[in-house]
């Protein structure tokens, strides 16, 4: 379940900031630069978080005990 919330939180934070951009465009009549700038802020958010998520990862596999038979 853990995997499940990651991986929508992370493809919600790409998503919806090109949809609000593409809304945006319809209601103003930008047409396509909101939803550019929105697709390229959902990438930078997603991209950042997956990055603090892997760092998160590895620093937890770090101070994991190492298993009795490595240390022999």
């Amino acid at each position: 379940m853990e995997w499940a919330q990651r991986i929508t939180l992370v493809s919600l934070e790409m998503a919806l900031p090109a949809w609000g951009g593409h809304w945006l465009d319809q209601r103003y009549g930008t047409d396509p630069w909101l939803l550019v700038a929105g697709a390229l802020l959902g990438f930078a958010v997603a991209a950042s978080h997956l990055i603090a998520m892997l760092k998160s990862r590895s620093a937890d596999e770090s101070n994991m005990p190492k298993d009795r038979e490595t240390n022999r």
